[in-house]
């Protein structure tokens, strides 16, 4: 499935543990990784030397993934560019509402 042909918003719906200690992304059936939950570890936006362009960064765990094999998924561009739309579409949700979380890992 194309990521051009699909809404972005529908992909995906946010899932917490039971002591809600941590957030998630389950997939949803419009796309092709329907029930896959995963979620994101550490994020950065890394400048192109050669242009004003900034690429997105970012490390991810698979809690689950009923029909695909977990180190497939690992390996799958079309599942990593989901990501990176989903998780671009959460952070402009989150400036537009004012409410991007921002942690420093650096210490």
């Amino acid at each position: 499935m194309s990521l051009n042909k699909i809404d972005i918003s529908r992909s995906y719906e946010l899932c917490t543990d039971k002591s809600k200690e941590w957030t998630a992304i389950k997939l949803t059936g419009v796309t092709d990784f329907d029930g896959v939950i995963y979620k994101y570890g550490r994020v950065s936006m890394e400048e192109q030397k050669d242009s004003e362009e900034c690429s997105l960064q970012f490390d991810f765990d698979v809690l689950l993934s009923p029909d695909i094999n977990k180190e497939e998924l690992e390996t799958n561009l079309d599942f990593k560019n989901l990501m990176g739309d989903i998780l671009v579409h959460i952070l402009e949700d989150q400036m537009k509402e004012d409410k991007l979380q921002y942690v420093n890992s650096d210490d």
